[in-house]
């Protein structure tokens, strides 16, 4: 369990970096669907 937490901590900071370099509000939307989503899961898994 702790190597998924850490699998998706690592997604989030990949999206973020991501998010600073969209290039088109469809990627951005794309980005922080994805950003949204992995938190979630980390939120459900944290508890």
């Amino acid at each position: 369990m702790k190597r998924f937490k850490t699998q998706l901590v690592e997604t989030l900071k990949t999206i973020d970096r991501n998010i600073q370099h969209a290039t088109s509000e469809e990627a951005l939307a794309i980005l922080l669907n994805a950003k949204a989503t992995t938190l979630a899961a980390l939120q459900k898994y944290e508890h």
